[in-house]
């Protein structure tokens, strides 16, 4: 059986990613830089959130994220997607910042467990709006209650040594045939 996948997101920025031709397998990357760290490269699901991977897709082909600093860091997450973070004045208001497009909750059967890419929100069941984060462990406790739309594939090591304060130089959108 050919497998087809199309990712045809319209960005909302005077185009699309290309489709895949028959038989081949497309992948959504988005490739992030962390300064003074490295580089990180996230795989996206858009059949299991296509809405969100649309948004977050979106949101970075813009730069969004360009220049944003890392604003939670614990010892089983990291998070940013505030735009907030880019202004030093608004350091108290850290983390309650978004790009103001709201999208609705997608629930899927993607596992909570380590390097899984997921959507933050005001709480379980909530759809969010551009701050994610990734698990640097096993999150079970929060399985149905927020969307996985993704996965670290290449820089766990850069995740488990990012600081709170580190800043991404760049998110950019990739796509893969491999």
């Amino acid at each position: 059986m050919k497998v087809i996948i199309a990712l045809t997101l319209a960005l909302g920025i005077g185009g699309t990613l290309p489709q895949a031709q028959e038989g081949e397998i497309k992948k959504l990357q988005i490739e992030m830089n962390v300064a003074e760290r490295g580089k990180i490269v996230l795989e996206l699901y858009p059949d299991k959130a296509p809405k969100t991977v649309e948004q977050i897709a979106g949101l970075a082909k813009e730069g969004f994220f360009d220049g944003q600093i890392i604003h939670r860091v614990e010892n089983w997450v990291i998070q940013w997607g505030d735009p907030k973070t880019k202004n030093e004045a608004l350091r108290r208001e850290w983390g309650t910042g978004g790009s103001g497009k709201k999208l609705p909750f997608e629930a899927n059967d993607v596992p909570m467990t380590r390097g899984v890419l997921a959507m933050a929100s005001t709480g379980a069941k909530v759809g969010g709006d551009s701050q994610m984060f990734v698990l640097k462990k096993d999150g079970d406790w929060l399985q149905g209650d927020y969307c996985a739309f993704g996965r670290v594939i290449k820089g766990m090591e850069v995740i488990d040594a990012i600081e709170r304060g580190d800043r991404i130089e760049s998110m950019k959108v990739i796509e893969s045939d491999d």
